[in-house]
């Protein structure tokens, strides 16, 4: 056995693991202490603990434990503590066990998973997997287009039921609720819905395809064909089509708030569009906006899903793009009632919303009235819909309030642009101590899959004028590239190995939590913003440039900018930052994250102008897709804030709540440093963590006792 132990096995409570874990451990435990077999029945006895050992006694009585094999012991131990299931009933429970109600399908493939566990399905278990999915699941819909399916495997069926699930949620809340108004309500022909009564509470949408008190979704005449303008989906008593002949006075009220229809005609003439507009039983109903970035400037326009294409009016053109050259149309639109109108022309332009870029047809048409984005700019840009709903169902500023947001971003629309800014008039320096000598090291091995993003990303850093490739260098660093989620790579260097350890290094300290949200207090709503690439933007000194040479297959490069990864950069930075916002009230920032607020909009919009346009003044640029403006509640610093104060952050607590019990100093030491996050929502908390904290001491034995596992629990659940 190993002169120090590896690991900590402790032991065995039934509170708090299975036998079958703890003997899984125990194994592990063994192997990496090298337990030879003439020592693991002594090792056992003395690791399991006197409870255990007292019931291992029972089971061998009258002979002692010591006398028995390892083999023998661990037997008994099965038997009693880990008994094994009787496989036709683990299987009668699995074949009964459907999908539950309000339970998502994630959870329904756990739970049958861990329901096969002692099945002994063997090389059957993903088919019968499969099989009891799909027989159990509740929503018939998506059972019907399983089983439909050829060569279903689980791995299949799952994608397709979660892909499905997820639509059809999306789309029920999307509807928001819709007791008395209808808000971006979309059929295939427009219509005026029905005043509610006002001695009744206001009922459920009536189905669109037969007027029933169902949903659509639910319809039996979902297939049918209208007898009327023979269209499939619904019956000639609910066509919108026949409606709408003798509905002439909606006509003069269409133009009253509310979504604007655009769609293709089934005329067989020239491609004809039709402009319709669905009338909104709320005259204060506010439509949902989104701002993508047209040809470099911020645009709002009028989400709009029942509109087939995106377009803006002719003052908005002269306004916005008229430098940008109109290109030829042969489209014609037709207006609600059937007079027809051409766009003078269409943009070909570059779209960008959500770190999404695309090319696309923006057509502009003379008459006044909002921009559309329509149904072919959504084919191409996923937009965040957890943020529309949101604005779907607590409203949004005012119109005039966002056309003054519009307006103060478009005068800033530099600090929004494409590409890295460079701060101006700031340099950063990093010192060496005073024995530091260069450290050259060669470039590490990175797989072949990997070496084309990895030149790509190169390309775009020199591009940018964030490296230049270098023939000689006395300092080398090896890079490390990570893989980032949409699948291109970062590139850091490996500095840990390089230039960190003979640093001088800066240590400007951090705003603390507490400071941050007193300078915010008062405030009524808040802004975000998200600065580009931080460190980037922050040019480094002649000397400084000499010390970050990174590397690569391709060679040696060096860096004009500073760079995540070197120890002084965060200090550095935050110094800077707060070098140039200085003297604009109700405002803070951590590193990238800028927050704004104000006693009132007004004010709140005086000091974003100020920070806006401060950073235009230094150069900076900022990343307008992660940016957010006139919030009653953000997130910030790992707390949710608004008018009334600060509030714990649900992941966190759940972090916090659902955390295992340490099983060492490293283990209750990151624990105590999440809870410490939140301490100022904990009564008496040096009081409560104080057993814990006492085995953090130096020179203290690692030994958790009845005590502090009582103070764990507690700290667990105080406050949270």
């Amino acid at each position: 056995m190993a002169t120090f132990a590896i690991g900590k096995i402790g032991n065995f409570d039934d509170g708090i693991e299975t036998w079958e874990a703890y003997s899984e451990r125990l194994e592990q435990y063994f192997l990496a202490n090298e337990v030879h077999n003439d020592k693991k029945v002594p090792a056992l006895l003395s690791l399991i603990g006197p409870k255990t050992y007292a019931l291992l006694k029972t089971l061998v009585a009258p002979d002692k434990p010591s006398d028995k094999t390892f083999e023998v012991l661990i037997d008994h131990l099965n038997k009693h503590l880990n008994p094994k299931p009787l496989i036709i009933a683990e299987r009668f429970r699995f074949h009964k066990r459907d999908q539950k109600h309000g339970e998502t399908t994630m959870q329904y493939v756990a739970e049958l998973r861990n329901l096969a566990i002692h099945c002994n399905f063997g090389a059957n278990l993903g088919d019968t997997l499969r099989d009891r999915f799909v027989c159990g699941l509740r929503n018939e819909n998506i059972q019907k287009n399983l089983l439909s399916k050829d060569d279903l495997t689980l791995d299949k069926a799952v994608k397709t039921a979660v892909a499905m699930e997820t639509a059809t949620n999306d789309a029920i809340e999307l509807q928001g609720q819709r007791s008395q108004q209808q808000v971006n309500k979309v059929h295939l022909k427009t219509f005026t819905p029905k005043k509610q009564s006002k001695q009744k509470s206001a009922p459920a949408q009536p189905c669109f395809r037969c007027e029933g008190d169902h949903k659509p979704d639910k319809c039996k005449h979902i297939n049918t064909v209208c007898r009327f303008c023979s269209i499939k989906g619904h019956i000639e008593k609910a066509c919108l089509k026949k409606r709408r002949g003798k509905r002439q006075d909606s006509r003069k009220t269409s133009r009253s708030r509310g979504v604007h229809m655009l769609r293709e005609s089934e005329s067989d003439d020239d491609q004809i569009l039709h402009i319709n507009v669905n009338s909104v039983q709320e005259k204060h109903t506010k439509p949902i906006i989104v701002k993508p970035t047209i040809a470099g400037r911020l645009v709002s326009m009028e989400l709009d899903t029942g509109t087939a294409l995106s377009i803006i009016s002719e003052q908005d053109y002269q306004s916005t793009f008229k430098d940008v050259k109109l290109k030829s149309c042969d489209k014609t639109l037709r207006s609600y009632s059937g007079h027809p109108m051409r766009p003078i022309g269409k943009l070909k332009t570059l779209v960008a919303i959500n770190g999404q870029e695309a090319e696309l047809d923006l057509f502009v048409v003379p008459q006044n009235g909002p921009a559309l984005f329509g149904r072919d700019w959504l084919e191409k840009l996923q937009l965040n819909w957890i943020d529309i709903k949101a604005l779907h169902f607590e409203g949004i500023p005012s119109m005039d309030h966002t056309t003054n947001l519009d307006k103060l971003l478009n005068q800033h629309k530099i600090v929004f642009a494409k590409g890295i800014g460079k701060l101006k008039d700031i340099k950063a320096h990093l010192s060496l101590k005073d024995n530091a000598h260069p450290k050259f090291l060669k470039a590490r091995s990175v797989p072949y899959a990997m070496r084309p993003k990895i030149e790509k990303e190169l390309d775009r850093l020199q591009h940018e004028g964030i490296i230049h490739p270098v023939a000689h260098s006395d300092w080398a660093t090896p890079i490390v590239p990570a893989l980032k989620k949409n699948g291109n790579i970062r590139i850091c260097g490996d500095y840990r190995v390089t230039v960190n350890p003979v640093l001088k290094v800066d240590h400007y300290p951090l705003p603390k939590i507490d400071d941050i949200f007193a300078n915010l207090s008062g405030g009524k709503k808040f802004s975000k913003i998200d600065l580009t690439q931080t460190y980037h933007q922050m040019e480094l000194d002649e000397a400084s440039k000499q010390l970050l040479v990174i590397n690569t297959h391709k060679g040696l490069y060096m860096y004009n900018r500073l760079v995540f990864g070197i120890a002084s950069a965060p200090a550095m930075w935050q110094r800077a930052i707060e070098q140039v916002l200085q003297g604009i009230p109700h405002t803070q920032c951590i590193l990238d994250d800028i927050i704004i607020t104000g006693t009132s909009d007004e004010d709140h919009k005086r000091n974003l102008s100020k920070v806006l346009s401060r950073l235009d003044e230094y150069g900076l640029r900022v990343n307008l897709d992660k940016c957010e403006f006139f919030k009653k509640r953000v997130s910030y610093c790992g707390h949710e804030i608004d008018e009334n104060g600060l509030h714990k952050s649900p992941d966190k607590i759940t972090a916090i709540t659902e955390a295992p019990r340490p099983e060492n100093v490293t283990q209750l030491r990151a624990f105590l440093e999440l809870v410490n996050y939140y301490h100022r929502f904990i009564p008496n908390y040096s009081t409560v963590v104080s057993p814990l904290n006492g085995l953090l001491q130096d020179k203290v034995k690692w030994e958790w006792t009845n005590s502090h596992d009582s103070a764990f629990r507690k700290v667990k659940h105080s406050g949270f």
